[in-house]
């Protein structure tokens, strides 16, 4: 899977979402590569095309993956829905 965490089903609120644990250390991870990146002067700009084309894909790729866990927890949930709860999360 392109996340390190098991994807968990929380309420609050009366409402059910999706949860990683670890995303909280997945973040930190991020921002500290963001860091060293920021002083080594690179920018994203500088990506080529395809390894941009291929973040994004990893990116949609992983909302798909707990969208079909979440289904397979039987949790009522659209994909729509899914990507949503991730972008707040995240």
């Amino acid at each position: 899977m392109p996340y390190n965490g098991t994807p968990e089903i929380k309420e609050c609120g009366g409402r059910k979402y999706l949860y990683v644990r670890e995303a909280r250390e997945i973040r930190k991870s991020l921002r500290s590569i963001e860091k060293q990146l920021a002083a080594a002067r690179y920018s994203e700009d500088e990506l080529p095309a395809d390894v941009i084309s291929n973040i994004a894909f990893a990116r949609a790729n992983m909302k798909m993956n707990i969208y079909e866990q979440a289904v397979l927890e039987g949790i009522a949930t659209s994909f729509p829905q899914t990507e949503e709860i991730i972008e707040i999360r995240i």
